[in-house]
């Protein structure tokens, strides 16, 4: 996945997921990571979309902070970005050129994580994210 393709915000939200890790002391860069990256960096887009859609962000933040909390911790190496979110990344590339954008937004990457059998996409689903829902 080339980041060059991301918007600005999109690049900061990745850059800011890997900050989340080095912080915790983790080692791959999870989904979970990524939507707080998005969550911190495009935080009037999520917080409009979120709005909208009736979400109640504090909640979903705790949720998604919880489950940040359950990663393995890891001293020394590299981050590295997990399989989950490489799918996040491509699922998210193929919804921009669905939508004929040039580049892949902080909406595509929430879409992206959305798309993936990942537990963070289990706690949007249940706080009521939809792909229906985000594209309207």
């Amino acid at each position: 996945m080339n980041i060059s393709n991301f918007t600005l915000k999109a690049q900061e939200s990745v850059q800011q997921a890997f900050n989340i890790v080095n912080s915790k002391g983790q080692q791959a860069v999870e989904c979970a990571h990524l939507l707080k990256g998005v969550m911190s960096q495009a935080e009037s887009i999520t917080g409009f979309l979120f709005g909208k859609l009736g979400i109640a962000t504090a909640s979903l933040e705790k949720r998604v902070e919880d489950l940040i909390d359950t990663y393995p911790k890891v001293s020394g190496g590299e981050p590295y970005i997990s399989s989950s979110v490489s799918e996040a990344f491509r699922k998210a590339n193929d919804h921009a050129a669905k939508m004929k954008d040039k580049f892949v937004s902080s909406e595509h990457l929430l879409l992206g994580i959305l798309d993936t059998n990942d537990k963070t996409s289990d706690i949007l689903k249940d706080f009521g994210v939809t792909t229906k829902a985000l594209k309207e």
